[in-house]
C-alpha cells in the first residue's frame, strides 16, 4: 500500500513532530537551577543526550520505520531552522535503528538500559 503525504497530513506531521521535540527540548532546559542533582536519585546523572547551560540543546531521535525516517530526514533541518528563526539553539540528530522490530526493540531496550538511551524513540512496547 502507498501511502500520500496530502497538505493536511504533512502539516498534521510537521506539528506533532514540533511539538515532541519542542517539549523534549523544553524538559532538556534544566530550568534555571544550579543544583547538581541528577534524575532518578543519581546525582549528576540527568540523563538524555540533551546539553545544559547556553550551549543550546542536542537532541537523537531513534527510529527504524523506513516512512517515519524518510519523514523526519525531510522535517528535522526545517525543525531546526524554524527553531534558529525563534533564538532557540536545538540541533537534532537521527539515529536510524535496526529495521526489523524484534531487533530494534532489543537495541532500544539495551540503550535504555545502558543509560544511552535516544532521547526521543518510536519503541512500542506491548
Amino acid at each position: 500500500m502507498v501511502t500520500r503525504w496530502n497538505g493536511g497530513t504533512r502539516r498534521w506531521a510537521v506539528l506533532a513532530a514540533a511539538v515532541v521535540l519542542a517539549l523534549t527540548a523544553a524538559a532538556c532546559g534544566g530550568g534555571g537551577q544550579d543544583d547538581e542533582a541528577g534524575t532518578f536519585g543519581q546525582e549528576g546523572d540527568t540523563g538524555g543526550g540533551g546539553s545544559s547551560g547556553g550551549d543550546g540543546v542536542e537532541l537523537t531521535i531513534l527510529d527504524h520505520q523506513e516512512p517515519r525516517t524518510k519523514l523526519l530526514r525531510e522535517l528535522l533541518p526545517e525543525f531546526e531552522k524554524e527553531m534558529a528563526d525563534q533564538g532557540k539553539d536545538i540541533s537534532v540528530e537521527l539515529v536510524e535503528g535496526p529495521a526489523p522490530d524484534d531487533q530494534f526493540q532489543t537495541k532500544a531496550t539495551l540503550d535504555f538500559n545502558s543509560g544511552n538511551a535516544a532521547d526521543v524513540t518510536s519503541a512500542g512496547y506491548p
